[in-house]
């Protein structure tokens, strides 16, 4: 008598799926990180130094008033890695 031998297939499958289910879980995870810490304090410091501005004159209000471009700019950049890690969780054969 001749024992088949034991099917790994499904075992392989099995453990694709918790590696897949593990990365997607990760990505979803630093996006909601980087969406509630980073971005929110990225806007607080904006909305800080916007407010700032009409404190000062000249060269000094310019230069903040630059700064707070550069951080509204960051957090467009911010959101947009966000929303890509996303839609690449929801793209087939991409996790």
């Amino acid at each position: 008598m001749k024992l088949a031998p034991p099917d790994v297939g499904d075992d392989n499958n099995s453990l694709s799926d918790r590696v897949t289910r593990a990365l997607v879980e990760e990505r979803d995870r630093i996006a909601h990180d980087l969406d509630a810490a980073l971005i929110q304090r990225l806007l607080g410091v904006a909305l800080h130094l916007q407010g700032t501005i009409t404190l000062l004159d000249g060269r000094a209000a310019d230069r903040v008033a630059e700064a707070v471009e550069e951080l509204d700019s960051l957090v467009t950049e911010v959101r947009t890695v966000i929303f890509g890690m996303a839609t690449c969780r929801r793209e087939p054969g991409n996790g």
